[in-house]
């Protein structure tokens, strides 16, 4: 790809400070403290690009002072290295107390203002870091993140501050309106979920109820089993030289990692398929995440990590659809 011509491609190493705990400090979770004056920032509290403070543990005063490289200032670029690694987060305040990092977590800071921090942290989220961190983690079978394979990585950026800072803005202006966004997501979910148990128990307009097994109901209503209303098909995978990416045979849904919102999203197809749902079968997951459900759109192939649920003409559709999923 192009750059602008004034652009430069520069590297961590050359252009930054990049400290983490190191190990003779010898820090245990034994030490790790519910209250305190000390928050101690693991890699667990990251949260939508910030830390999430109310989820922090504390450490012991001397701790925190032990290393002044690691004593979290605004504006500071947070890494995690150990476990999820490549996970990022900006300190965009200072928080009610003073903060230093545990052994999973790298604080990042320019050198003589070579970068802007908001920047950096906008460019970490991005595509070419995500890659540089997949091809690490290609190459061992425990993901770690080396302060020697950090220094290496090579970034594009602007010649000047106020450019960078305007890239940065835009980023975080469409972060706030995706945060937005996903909080009336969230906000209806529940309002959804808890609509749901209403009508479940309580239906529409009924004033009479009784007490079941499985809570009060309206009068004229019963507790029926599953299986008197509906087949249920048990998944069963076909042999993996019969599955393809090619759009070849019949979609092969394997779990729930192939769900959508409603409806699954082919991946896999198989030329021999084994066990079959239909068009307005229920799928649910019975490996974790056990319970997760959609509708078959299509006659598809299920896995062994689902089974299909075939409702019969005496119950509709999406009324054990939406029962299941309360």
């Amino acid at each position: 790809f192009t750059i602008p011509i004034d652009w430069e491609v520069l590297d961590i190493e050359n252009t930054s400070t990049l400290k983490g705990r190191i190990g003779w400090q010898g820090l245990t979770t034994k030490e790790y403290l519910n209250k305190g004056n000390f928050y101690l920032i693991t890699g667990t509290d990251f949260k939508n690009g910030r830390i999430y403070w109310d989820n922090c543990h504390y450490v012991e005063k001397e701790r925190y002072q032990q290393d002044n490289n690691i004593q979290i200032k605004e504006k500071d670029v947070l890494i995690t290295k150990d476990g999820t690694i490549g996970k990022v987060a900006l300190i965009d305040k200072f928080p009610s107390h003073p903060a230093t990092l545990n052994s999973g977590v790298f604080v990042l800071r320019p050198i003589e203002n070579s970068y802007l921090p908001e920047y950096m942290y906008h460019y970490l989220k991005s595509y070419f870091f995500k890659s540089f961190i997949n091809d690490i983690k290609a190459g061992s079978t425990i993901a770690h993140l080396y302060q020697k394979d950090f220094n290496k990585f090579q970034f594009i950026c602007p010649p000047t501050i106020e450019e960078q800072n305007q890239i940065a803005e835009i980023l975080s202006t469409v972060d706030d309106a995706i945060e937005k966004t996903a909080a009336i997501i969230e906000e209806s979910r529940q309002l959804k979920k808890g609509l749901m148990q209403k009508l479940f128990t309580e239906g529409i307009g009924h004033t009479r109820f009784k007490e079941t097994k499985i809570g009060k109901i309206p009068e004229t209503w019963e507790t029926v089993k599953l299986k008197e209303y509906t087949k249920i098909i048990m998944g069963q995978s076909p042999s993996s030289s019969d599955c393809n990416d090619e759009i070849r045979g019949l979609p092969f849904f394997q779990g729930n990692g192939e769900f959508g919102s409603k409806y699954p999203i082919a991946k896999h197809w198989t030329t021999n398929p084994t066990k079959i749902a239909q068009p307005d079968d229920i799928l649910m997951s019975v490996r974790a995440p056990v319970g997760e459900f959609n509708i078959s759109n299509c006659i598809c192939c299920i896995g062994r990590g689902l089974c299909a649920i075939r409702p019969s003409v005496q119950i509709d559709l999406y009324f054990t659809y939406y029962c299941l999923k309360r």
